[in-house]
């Protein structure tokens, strides 16, 4: 072997020696006659790549529906969409694509067009709350293994934008993904290389190749708790124009989903109408860009309740009422310190709650806006105008009541929860649910809970223009069933009337509909912030929301859920943290008001060729659930699978040449490799060389290098990049499968 080292200060990325398609095939947006078809080229340089592209309705494509080419392009990320029409209503078809003359062909997907007149089923498999670098995307794998969706719905944060140390508690995985690009996203190129990563995942491939997408953000798609002007995650001074941003990461988004472009010419009006023939109209919102009013703040900030008291002290007629009202001693005048402190001091939890009954009052019944007029009103008339069985909203929060004890959100607020608050109130709730008599004390505690929202974020909000929506619903008499995510939990609802006005309206309670919120694809739920709580807290959100029937704070998974014209059939499945096994918690509803339990179900997960890699994940990966070792390179499937976006692959015998092939091209695709793509080559860890990268690079005359990035450091502390360090060595030396192994220490 040969080798020699020198640092230096750049280097070249190598490209793949033909267009690939890395990143999958999707189709989306579906009519009763049309469909978007979808995929991505990974380029063999910076030219546009002419794609041919078929549709049949025989996955070995005997005939043909449709077919044509189209250029792929630097300008949409070489991205291509195409839009066949003149298709046949309530049809599979499958769909592929190639280049080089057809001597490069993509993954077959499978599709559906929409029914049309009579419709005695549909089906749907729900998503949300994607975090590539939390756990791993199993609830796509299981819906792409259980298959026969009609189309999968994603309501958003089907990416995350934070860099490292923008979410710890969804960095468990981080080891294994990292982040690409290596910071928050801002930028077109950011949100490019995030969801290009995002799509490199088997799993999310796989789900997506399996129906028809149907698909609208959330939040993180752009930024954090995002709203019409700004977001929590966005600082003008540091991260530019809030609406900049939003522009480049809705490109993104447009770019790598098979959606189609609004009507209207503004991305962010993404709300349209999906028809199921007479069982359904599915309408799909939009909650965060167009309309959406700054989130509220349940608990007033110290300074408001100081300008607050400020504002009290400073008029006589004020100070007078407040007195009286509250049994206290005014200050003797303005000289009077002792007298302004003491009063000061007895206003303070006064005013701390006025301001709480004030923020919910306004989240409740105030002019707030979540959709908008203008979406408020599509959405009633859509429902105004439908003859379907249901309307089905497809949106991204919580849209029924989910309350807590005052006193314990306000614990909750100040990040200060004492164990005495919350056995005050899980005591009540536990005893009724098990049929156990109260005590004084305990009744008294239940009936003064004062529940109040939990989350403003969520519908709870926004109150008036929930209440629009459920009373048109039962105005118009209609059939109603939400679908949500956002939360990262399970949830199921019954959707009741809270603050009615005006003549005509459903008394206060009254049952609008249904909600069934998906739990998140990975993202940490509230098991993560309270561990060994959960239990605890959802009985506490059982006993004091008024409608909740269902909740489950501990597992990730996605809800399958079947409409018939006589029912609406609900499965969550739930992704057990141990072992291979999911758990199915059945829900239905016969009349999209009543919400009936079925018994849970746990089901093992079948490894028909035991080698560690049970059969759906087979599935997914494209290997054999009945051979070991598919591709008899003597290292088994499931540890191949392990590490297939490092370079091997369980489905072709492993040499270098393969490992090479990969590895350039993730390279290429993330512009500098992930951190931990060298875990294919080491056997400990090497963190303390803080490599920021790194690449196998082809070179010419047969050889092969290792780039590895150094950073210095004078304290252990601070770091700053050193260079790269190349090893070169002659490919000839190695033949076959070869890995590599090595040792690093900390040097001075």
């Amino acid at each position: 072997m040969k080798y020699f080292i020198t640092i230096i200060t750049s280097c070249t990325f190598a490209l793949a020696a033909n267009p690939a398609f890395v990143h999958g095939v999707a189709s989306g947006a579906p009519m009763a006659d049309s469909i978007v078809l979808w995929t991505r080229v990974t380029p063999a340089d910076a030219n546009p790549v002419s794609v041919s592209w078929e549709l049949s309705t025989s996955s070995s494509f005997t005939t043909t529906e449709a077919s044509g080419t189209i250029n792929a392009q630097a300008a949409q990320d070489y991205t291509v969409k195409v839009i066949p029409t003149g298709l046949t209503a309530n049809t599979s078809y499958y769909y592929r694509f190639s280049v080089n003359g057809g001597a490069i062909v993509s993954p077959v997907g499978k599709t559906k067009t929409l029914p049309s007149g009579a419709t005695s089923q549909a089906r749907f498999a729900v998503f949300s709350c994607a975090n590539i670098t939390a756990e791993y995307f199993d609830a796509y794998a299981k819906a792409a293994h259980v298959g026969n969706y009609d189309a999968i719905i994603h309501v958003g944060d089907y990416i995350y934008e934070y860099g490292q140390g923008g979410y710890v508690d969804a960095e468990d995985n981080f080891a294994r993904f990292g982040f690409e690009p290596d910071k928050e996203c801002i930028t077109l190129s950011d949100y490019r290389l995030r969801h290009a990563q995002y799509n490199r995942q088997p799993s999310l491939q796989a789900a997506r190749s399996t129906a028809p997408l149907i698909c609208i953000w959330d939040d993180h798609e752009t930024a954090n708790d995002a709203y019409a002007t700004g977001a929590q995650n966005h600082d003008p001074a540091t991260e530019g124009s809030w609406e900049d941003r939003v522009a480049v990461a809705l490109q993104a988004y447009y770019e790598w989903n098979p959606v189609r472009e609004p009507l209207s010419g503004n991305r962010k009006e993404a709300y349209t109408t999906y028809n199921f023939g007479d069982l359904l109209d599915l309408h799909i919102l939009e909650t965060r860009l167009v309309a959406r009013d700054k989130q509220l703040e349940l608990a007033p900030t110290n300074a408001e309740v100081g300008a607050r008291i400020t504002e009290i002290l400073s008029s006589p007629t004020l100070t007078l009422q407040y007195a009286d009202t509250y049994r206290l001693t005014p200050p003797s005048g303005l000289t009077d310190v002792a007298g302004i402190t003491a009063f000061s001091t007895a206003l303070g939890p006064i005013v701390f709650n006025e301001l709480v009954v004030a923020n919910v009052t306004a989240m409740y019944s105030g002019n707030r806006n979540l959709l908008g007029a203008s979406q408020l009103a599509w959405l009633q008339g859509k429902m105004a105008s439908s003859t379907a069985t249901y309307q089905v909203l497809g949106q991204q929060v919580l849209m029924g009541n989910m309350t807590m004890p005052a006193e314990l959100l306000i614990e909750l607020a100040n990040n200060a929860v004492s164990p005495a608050t919350i056995t005050k109130y899980a005591t009540p709730v536990f005893k009724l649910a098990n049929g156990i008599p109260l005590t004084p004390t305990e009744q008294a505690a239940y009936d003064n809970a004062r529940p109040l929202p939990y989350n403003s974020d969520a519908w709870d909000g926004y109150g008036k223009e929930r209440e629009t929506i459920l009373q048109t619903a039962l105005g118009l008499n209609k059939k109603l069933v939400v679908f949500a995510g956002d939360t990262h939990n399970a949830w199921a609802n019954q959707l009741k009337t809270l603050s009615p006005t005006g003549p005509g309206v459903a008394p206060q309670g009254t049952v609008a509909g249904i909600e069934l919120a998906t739990p998140g694809v990975s993202s940490p739920g509230i098991e993560k912030y309270f561990p060994g709580q959960q239990d605890i807290l959802r009985d506490l959100f059982l006993g004091y929301s008024p409608g909740l029937k269902f909740a489950n704070l501990t597992n990730r998974g996605y809800l399958d859920v079947t409409f018939t014209p006589t029912n609406v059939d609900a499965k969550f499945y739930f992704r057990e943290r141990n072992g291979n096994e999911w758990k199915i918690q059945p829900i239905s509803s016969n009349d999209a008001k009543a919400l009936t339990l079925g018994a849970p179900t746990n089901t093992t997960e079948a490894d028909a060729d035991s080698d560690g890699l049970n059969d759906w994940r087979e599935f997914v990966s494209g290997t054999s659930s009945t051979i070991a070792d598919s591709d008899t390179d003597g290292v088994n499937d499931s540890n191949e699978f392990a590490n297939v976006l490092f370079g091997l692959d369980p489905r072709l015998p492993n040499n270098l040449q393969t490992v090479l092939s990969s590895v350039e091209q993730r390279g290429k695709d993330a512009v500098v490799a992930n951190p931990s793509l060298f875990n294919l080559y080491t056997a400990t860890s090497i963190q303390d060389l803080r490599g920021k990268g790194n690449l196998l690079i082809q070179a010419a005359n047969n050889k092969v290098s290792l780039r590895l990035p150094v950073e210095k450091s004078s304290d252990l502390d601070g770091w700053s990049p050193a260079g790269d360090l190349f090893l070169e060595f002659n490919q000839s030396d190695f033949p076959g499968k070869q890995f590599f192994r090595f040792d690093s220490v900390l040097g001075e």
